[in-house]
């Protein structure tokens, strides 16, 4: 066999082998993808369940009904069922709409206070609009990174990583709250602004710095999981970073 018989065998080899590796990444992010939309059930609350109530009389009352929601947007702990935490009672309110987590049912000791903190932690509420709350997906038990814009004295702007992940221990219902502006020709417009209140279990550094933020520096929360990465330590973005 000559060789450049040889060399034609060889490149029909490896162009085979290469054809056949692009197929199997390809199947495989395939499958990645429907696994992430392939429908679970969980149970979601269909009305307000106080503070202090037990599993199982969620159950006997029918608080919660089985729903299908796509794998990917389900968070960590979903219940779908509550043999589990029957004998837990809910350790905030948990509201029309939410899902039901493992992290919200506890000891009863642990509602007599009101919500459940973990140890050493401080709980801090903040207000916000639905896309700056991931249009509404951050559910008790989420983690978020928390992105804030600041602006300087020269006018310019930046944003950059506030907090790199902090958990989310309760999520109030959505409320509608309306705005008004006039335009140059009198005409005034009014917009809807749905917002919910989000609470977060924070140190006193992380508390300080959210609680100046709600006042100098709009905030984004961004949901993140285990193999999320964020760093505090990344460089911001400025006005002049967006086009090049």
């Amino acid at each position: 066999m000559g060789r450049r018989t040889i060399l034609l065998v060889a490149a029909i080899l490896v162009a085979a082998l290469g054809t056949f590796l692009v197929f199997m990444y390809a199947n495989r992010a395939e499958d990645a993808a429907l696994a992430g939309q392939e429908p679970v059930q969980v149970l979601v609350a269909t009305q307000q369940i106080p503070m202090g109530t037990a599993g199982s009389a969620v159950a006997q009352g029918a608080m919660a009904e089985l729903k299908k929601l796509p794998a990917a947007s389900v968070p960590p702990g979903a219940l779908g069922d509550l043999g589990g935490v029957s004998t837990l009672v809910a350790v905030s309110p948990i509201y029309p709409g939410q899902v039901l987590l493992e992290a919200m049912f506890g000891a009863p000791d642990q509602a007599s206070g009101g919500l459940a903190l973990p140890k050493g932690a401080m709980g801090v509420s903040v207000q916000l609009g639905d896309p700056q709350r991931v249009a509404g997906f951050v559910q008790p038990g989420s983690e978020v990174a928390i992105f804030a814009t600041s602006t300087h004295d020269d006018g310019t702007s930046k944003t950059g990583v506030l907090l790199d992940r902090v958990p989310v221990i309760a999520v109030g219902p959505t409320t509608t709250s309306t705005t008004s502006t006039t335009d140059g020709t009198g005409t005034v417009n009014t917009e809807a602004m749905p917002t919910a209140i989000l609470t977060l279990a924070l140190n006193q550094d992380q508390a300080q710095k959210v609680i100046l933020a709600t006042t100098v520096a709009p905030m984004y929360f961004a949901l993140v999981n285990s193999d999320t990465r964020v760093s505090t330590q990344a460089p911001g973005t400025t006005t002049t970073d967006l086009i090049k």
